[in-house]
């Protein structure tokens, strides 16, 4: 089935219980939609509202000055692409180790990264992440958070469980990335000095 018979097709599903619906090919190009293949299906989500973006924006910043000290270590955001156990995911933020990346090729990270980052929205909220948090480490990525502006909480998930921190609190360090341990107000950073 080429594109435009797939898009089509799951046009006429809908399925706006978990924020996502299938388009038309021609939609994709209006708007500004997030296009993704999950499932062997083609999805978009609407554009991130601004308190997602600022969050996102405020996780860059703190990670990538943790980086620039951590020179073993590679940062991506926008969508940050991997096609990891048969599946084509994106994360809002990735880090991964520099030695495990190999050369740049042009296309989706074949690694799992270290550290994954999802920051809730209108389109997924913290409970609509757990799962994708769940599948991210069953391929292998060792650290999700789940950063909520809602709430100006973080949750942070590993094989070994979860915990949420809040205003006021630190995200703990994890031997896997070294001397982070990031304050969670910074990651809300603009939300709360507008």
């Amino acid at each position: 089935m080429d594109f435009a018979a797939a898009s089509r097709a799951l046009s006429r599903r809908d399925d706006t219980s978990r924020g996502i619906r299938p388009t038309a090919a021609g939609d994709l190009a209006r708007g500004g939609r997030q296009a993704g293949i999950s499932e062997e299906k083609l999805w978009y989500t609407p554009p991130c509202g601004d308190e997602q973006q600022d969050t996102v924006a405020d996780v860059v910043v703190v990670l990538g000055t943790w980086v620039r000290s951590q020179r073993g270590f590679v940062l991506a955001t926008n969508e940050a692409g991997m096609h990891l156990a048969g599946a084509r995911r994106a994360a809002d933020v990735a880090i991964w180790r520099r030695s495990e990346l190999g050369g740049r090729t042009g296309g989706l990270r074949r690694t799992p990264p270290v550290l994954a980052v999802e920051v809730a929205g209108q389109a997924e909220s913290e409970a609509e992440l757990l799962p994708k948090a769940a599948w991210y480490l069953s391929v292998g990525v060792a650290i999700v958070w789940i950063v909520v502006p809602e709430t100006r909480q973080v949750v942070v998930v590993t094989p070994a469980g979860s915990h949420s921190y809040g205003s006021g609190g630190s995200i703990p360090e994890q031997a896997e990335l070294p001397d982070l341990a990031p304050s969670v107000d910074d990651l809300f950073f603009q939300l709360d000095h507008r």
